[in-house]
């Protein structure tokens, strides 16, 4: 995130600006809270998510990689941390997820931020995030090999992993961490 000017005077006929509430999220039996930015809330009947195209249907059917996922014995499943926050944001475009923050030493002091990256909640953001692991699927052609692209391709959704092997050691390709 960074901080903005909030006297900072945008032409908003030509750039685009929404301030998003924060919501703190905590889930049960989970010991981190999730600080999320409600893009569905609305100010005089308009939201951000209201304004924000999806993006095409481009995401891989759930059902199709849950049924993929159980062909072989050996299932394994991955999660890709920090996805949305892990996919920049053109500058001119990141004024649309502006939020309120607070400086840590000094709960009663806030300032305005922007998100330079995709947030969790926005519509488009998951259109975004499969167009992304696509790219870099397509990147690796010809230095992976294709059983690991077509992996990326057909076996996330989102940001989860959901695949298999026919059997224990013999993992078609593994990835150095």
């Amino acid at each position: 995130m960074r901080k903005v000017d909030p006297e900072q005077k945008l032409d908003k006929e030509k750039i685009p600006c929404w301030v998003m509430p924060t919501v703190f999220d905590k889930r049960q039996g989970k010991p981190k809270i999730r600080i999320c930015h409600d893009a569905k809330s609305s100010v005089g009947g308009v939201s951000l998510n209201g304004e924000l195209l999806p993006g095409p249907d481009n995401m891989n059917s759930l059902l199709g990689i849950l049924f993929r996922g159980r062909r072989h014995q050996v299932v394994y499943s991955a999660d890709i941390k920090g996805f949305y926050h892990q996919i920049g944001v053109k500058e001119e475009d990141s004024h649309v997820f502006r939020f309120w923050w607070f400086e840590r030493d000094e709960p009663g002091k806030y300032f305005l931020c922007e998100m330079p990256m995709q947030i969790f909640g926005a519509k488009s953001s998951p259109s975004i995030a499969k167009f992304t692991l696509d790219y870099h699927a397509e990147s690796l052609d010809g230095v992976v090999p294709l059983s690991v692209v077509e992996t990326i391709r057909r076996s996330f959704y989102i940001d989860d992993l959901w695949e298999c092997y026919k059997e224990m050691g013999k993992e078609p390709y593994r990835l150095k961490a």
